[in-house]
């Protein structure tokens, strides 16, 4: 069962997409600091309010819900996907969302407000004028299928330019390319190893850029979209 819907990563490997943490039994392990060990523990004691709630990731062809995040304020989430549900424990600290289930533990930079929630998100450095400016964010993952450790920095240009610089599993990065806005997403492109790399990011100007891009839904509007 997946826990984690394909994420839009703020690292290279966000040139194809991030499948879940996969249908292993086997359980994760995150840092010793860094929360509980498994789903069954307890939850972690920082919470973001802005966070709890549910958001739906809407198909766009279909209109259709694709998957969906419930988190509660004791610490513990819920995640649905194709009918399956799965469930685990989540932790923020500061701009840092830390999810641990039975298959893995993930930790992203992210963004919550009252109307949208982004994962692997790409945050604000400094100053920024829309999108542009210097965006930074880190992800990670410690699951038995796959290990991640990487963090991306974004300087966008106003004349269209744009320096991609980070590091990828302890590889660095450092690439110039460009930048463009297009259907509400901003597109970067840059070369990497013998490919032309097109990143299609959700973005919210002045706050985020990653994703994917979940809404708030209120309970009644979750109980009449599952009573059609």
């Amino acid at each position: 069962m997946r826990i984690f819907e394909p994420l839009l990563m703020t690292t290279l490997l966000a040139a194809t997409a991030l499948a879940g943490c996969g249908d292993d039994d086997g359980s994760g392990a995150g840092s010793p600091d860094a929360g509980p060990e498994d789903p069954d523990g307890d939850p972690g004691a920082e919470s973001d309010e802005l966070l709890i709630g549910t958001w739906q990731l809407i198909d766009d062809e279909t209109g259709d819900v694709a998957s969906e995040y419930t988190f509660a304020a004791d610490g513990r989430f819920t995640f649905t996907e194709s009918g399956e549900e799965s469930e685990g424990t989540y932790q923020v600290t500061g701009t840092e969302l830390m999810m641990t289930s039975a298959d893995g533990t993930i930790a992203f930079t992210y963004h919550a407000d009252e109307e949208a929630f982004m994962t692997a998100a790409l945050l604000p450095d400094g100053e920024v004028d829309g999108f542009v400016g210097r965006w930074t964010g880190t992800i990670s993952i410690d699951s038995p299928t796959l290990q991640v450790d990487s963090e991306m920095t974004f300087e966008l240009r106003a004349d269209g330019s744009a320096t991609i610089q980070g590091r990828q599993d302890g590889t660095p990065i450092d690439s110039e390319g460009t930048w463009t806005e297009e259907s509400g997403q901003v597109v970067v492109s840059f070369p990497y190893e013998d490919a032309n790399v097109n990143l299609h990011l959700d973005a919210l100007p002045d706050r985020a850029l990653g994703g994917p891009l979940y809404q708030r839904v209120s309970a009644a509007a979750r109980n009449d979209r599952q009573n059609r």
